[in-house]
């Protein structure tokens, strides 16, 4: 019986840990160590169970932070009086940049999250055409097992 993507995380997660630190791994238990588990049902836990994958897995991936910043100033008026502020900074991230971007064997990967109902907007539709032309490899992802299928079709050899 071949693993779920859960398990086969969890496994990668362990494998790598004692890679990188055999010492504190073995110190804490083991595969008996409590993991926190994995969650693809929200944007969020999708994400985070993608850039594990691919980091887990030799490559390497990074979350891109699209949006703006809230930020609150204290100003002080004559008297001694304070009134706070609330400024919003936008980001300069370019409109349409994906979710994650990611280099595995290589090659440039962009990953975009949807979950549910959501789709691409028109500058991401914008987005995934320059990044197709200049040679990236883009994905939507919306539920760990179409991108564990379509990472397996990509990157993992096939051996007979």
């Amino acid at each position: 019986m071949s693993m779920n993507w859960k398990d086969e995380l969890r496994e990668m997660k362990y494998r790598y840990m004692e890679q990188r630190t055999p010492g504190a791994f073995i110190a804490s238990g083991s595969r008996s160590m409590k993991l926190k588990p994995y969650n693809d049902t929200t944007a969020n836990g999708l994400t985070n169970c993608i850039i594990d994958w691919i980091n887990y897995s030799g490559g390497h991936a990074v979350r891109i932070n699209t949006q703006g910043q809230v930020r609150k100033e204290r100003v002080e008026y004559f008297g001694g009086q304070h009134r706070d502020l609330v400024r919003f900074t936008p980001s300069t991230t370019a409109k349409g940049t994906f979710d994650i971007t990611a280099t595995i064997q290589g090659r440039s990967v962009k990953i975009e999250v949807k979950i549910g109902r959501d789709k691409l907007s028109p500058a991401q539709e914008r987005q995934m055409e320059k990044e197709q032309a200049a040679g990236a490899l883009c994905f939507v992802a919306r539920d760990m097992e179409s991108f564990v299928s379509w990472y397996q079709t990509q990157f993992e050899k096939v051996t007979i």
